[in-house]
């Protein structure tokens, strides 16, 4: 899934579940020393896909621990970034010189528990649900877009954002959108992103270029992703998502 909406220059693994032998660095495991077993495993199992992608990366695998904020923090010269959902868990990772911040998150498709998009939404974005295509559980799409994001966001500029200080706009390109966060005492910023929906899951990519791989003449990571072949199977009811 994730494959399809990362530039080439991230690195990613994931798994589905829990891996019963995924293993970890000793100050890793310190981490989750008074975890619960269930939020044990997920740690050891997305760690393990963090420590897989260092791999694809050409590095070797170093511990990821914790920050203040629960947040991963990469070894020198990484930037990444790690989600999980219920049977889901992926890792993505790339090195600063080609890329300045990432995020990626999954969630189940399906609508948000006991919510509705009004939790998530500003007044804007509910305005565009009014006549929004039929056939995605936006809700949840929104909710994926913002947390991705937000960790995009947090990497470079920590701190807290509330759903209100990103405004996502789905575009028509397939499966992509933009965002722009007004957070408190910053100048706006603009993101760009890419989602999957794989039943039960839907994984959404928010990825901030170096700017050397955005130099002229070179291919850019929405050119080079709108450039590979999207068949229907990979939307929703082979829907397009539009403004």
């Amino acid at each position: 899934m994730f494959d399809r909406i990362l530039p080439p220059t991230v690195a990613c693994a994931h798994f589905i579940g829990d891996d019963p032998d995924a293993s970890v660095f000793p100050s890793e495991e310190a981490v989750i020393a008074h975890a619960v077993e269930s939020r044990a495993r997920e740690f050891r199992t997305a760690r393990a896909c963090a420590h897989r992608a260092m791999r694809t990366l050409g590095i070797s695998p170093a511990p990821v621990l914790s920050g203040e904020h629960g947040e991963p923090l990469w070894p020198l010269g990484i930037v990444g970034s790690i989600s999980h959902c219920r049977g889901y868990r992926v890792a993505a990772l790339a090195k600063n010189d080609a890329v300045l911040a990432l995020g990626v998150d999954v969630e189940r498709y399906e609508a948000l528990p006991g919510g509705t998009p009004g939790t998530v939404c500003t007044s804007r974005e509910m305005d565009w649900l009014a006549s929004a295509p039929a056939g995605f559980h936006w809700d949840v799409l929104f909710f994926g877009a913002k947390e991705a994001v937000f960790k995009a966001w947090f990497a470079q500029h920590p701190g807290w954002l509330d759903f209100e200080d990103i405004e996502i706009a789905f575009e028509s390109r397939p499966q992509s959108f933009s965002a722009t966060v007004r957070a408190k005492g910053c100048v706006a910023k603009e993101y760009a992103g890419r989602f999957a929906i794989e039943p039960p899951f839907v994984g959404t990519a928010v990825v901030v270029m170096g700017a050397d791989q955005n130099r002229p003449g070179k291919p850019t990571w929405k050119a080079d992703l709108e450039s590979r072949p999207i068949s229907a199977s990979q939307t929703s009811d082979g829907h397009r998502v539009r403004r």
